[in-house]
């Protein structure tokens, strides 16, 4: 799936905030190639693998999107997208998929400057929930409140209609209860 760098991201946006698309490249369409800082690539990987309560994966598919760029039989796949909050523009992110930074290492992707900066300025000791994000995106205010109401007393009921391990489980339910309730109570009537 092509969108080029910084058009607005697939799904409208409620408020005044923004969500810019970064590094949605396909075979047929141009994007610009070049040097980036060394570290950039580093940052990423560690955002992709940062857990909850420093979680910038949101938007989980039930496939895989493979890379256009490489062999069949030696693909790079992702099944999330990142958000990044902009470093230099308040209620701007950027939408990334997970193969941004295999672009980048690969096929010499050079994303915008300012995707660069917001990469290089995120933190990974502060706390950031990139689903809530894109919740408050997507949701109207009403909307998510009501469904964190009801994902709060799931989780906290252990109503969890997906197979998973107890281990899996017991961190389904911490996390989801954590991340709703903290919400809630962030955001009162």
């Amino acid at each position: 799936m092509y969108f080029e760098d910084l058009s607005p991201y697939y799904y409208p946006v409620v408020g005044g905030q923004q969500l810019l698309m970064i590094g949605w490249l396909e075979r047929g369409h141009a994007f610009p190639t070049g040097e980036v800082p060394a570290e950039l690539v580093a940052k990423l990987r560690a955002i992709e693998r940062s857990p909850y309560p420093q979680q910038y994966r949101c938007a989980l598919t039930r496939g895989l999107h493979y890379c256009h760029f490489c062999k069949e039989d030696d693909r790079e796949a992702s099944n999330a997208e990142l958000f990044i909050p902009d470093s230099d523009v308040p209620d701007r992110y950027y939408a990334t998929t997970f193969l941004t930074s295999h672009y980048i290492e690969a096929h010499r992707y050079q994303p915008p400057d300012a995707f660069i900066r917001a990469v290089l300025a995120v933190d990974l000791r502060r706390p950031y929930d990139a689903i809530v994000i894109y919740d408050s995106l997507l949701l109207p205010p009403e909307t998510m409140r009501k469904e964190y109401e009801k994902k709060a007393k799931d989780a906290e009921n252990e109503r969890i209609d997906i197979q998973l391990t107890e281990k899996q489980r017991e961190n389904f339910r911490r996390g989801a209860h954590l991340r709703y309730r903290k919400w809630l109570d962030e955001n009162p009537l």
